[in-house]
């Protein structure tokens, strides 16, 4: 797995690509986040544009972001969602959990008006 930085405004954009299945990809995103937490970031969008699989650990990390996140008051959406990631998300009721963009651009307007 592959995480590409771009901070927007005050929005922590990180772009996912490969997959998402557990050790080391998912101590690698967490790892990632917590830094940026540590920098002062609050607001995160996660580009799922290229995530090719995700099973339940790595949707636990996702979780753990979250949580981490949220611990802060801060903010999460998941962006560009694959049909195949959102089936996921859908069958999983994670689509429940999280807020999702259908493009980068929208959440991040979003999360930069708060």
């Amino acid at each position: 797995m592959k995480i590409k930085e771009n901070i927007q405004l005050k929005v922590a954009v990180l772009k996912l690509q490969g997959k998402l299945m557990g050790p080391p990809e998912t101590e690698e995103l967490e790892k990632h986040v917590d830094h940026l937490i540590k920098e002062g970031l609050k607001l995160f969008v996660f580009d799922m544009k290229n995530v090719r699989w995700l099973n339940s650990m790595g949707m636990g990390a996702i979780i753990k972001c979250l949580k981490k996140i949220q611990a802060i008051e801060g903010h999460l959406m998941l962006a560009e969602l694959s049909p195949k990631i959102n089936s996921i998300m859908s069958i999983s009721q994670m689509n429940r959990v999280f807020k999702t963009k259908n493009t980068v651009k929208e959440a991040v307007n979003e999360l930069n008006n708060i």
